[in-house]
């Protein structure tokens, strides 16, 4: 159950040669600092958005593949 003060880590791959070195290879660590009715308010606490703030919807897919190919997986580490 993901609640005020849980951490989740967000890994974004993209295997492309094209995307080596940008975004689409990543990973941030979350703090949820709020609980809404549709949204949990997190803040970034490990990655280079750290300090920055936005919502995850909370029927989030805990691994998806966009377009691109880049596969981002959720998953809650305390």
């Amino acid at each position: 159950m993901i609640k005020k003060g849980t951490l989740i880590r967000e890994v974004k791959t993209n295997p492309d040669p094209i995307f080596e070195n940008t975004t689409a290879n990543r990973t941030l660590v979350w703090m949820v600092t709020r609980v809404n009715p549709k949204t949990y308010s997190v803040k970034c606490v490990e990655g280079y958005w750290k300090g920055h703030g936005c919502n995850i919807h909370k029927n989030f897919k805990p691994e998806y593949t966009d377009v691109y190919g880049t596969t981002t997986r959720y998953e809650v580490i305390a």
